[in-house]
């Protein structure tokens, strides 16, 4: 008596598998659901333009006060 076949080889076998979530009431979401899910979240960070300098080995002072100011700007534009 052997073990049953598996569906796949070891190489074809998945990483993780993923179930199904709770299953809410169906309906629409409301208005003050939605704004409160939504600002847990962070914003769209596509109005930080690219840094564009190129470093100098070593980096100068100057250097790195644009890419602080670049992180800080980011940092910026991520929070709510």
């Amino acid at each position: 008596m052997g073990l049953p076949p598996v569906p796949w080889t070891k190489a074809e076998q998945p990483l993780f598998t993923v179930s199904a979530g709770e299953t809410g009431a169906p309906g629409e979401v409301s208005n003050a659901t939605l704004a409160g899910e939504i600002a847990g979240t962070a914003r769209n960070p596509n109005t930080v333009s690219m840094l564009g300098i190129t470093v100098s080995n070593p980096p100068t002072q100057g250097e790195l006060e644009q890419v602080i100011a670049k992180i800080n700007e980011l940092i910026g534009s991520l929070a709510r």
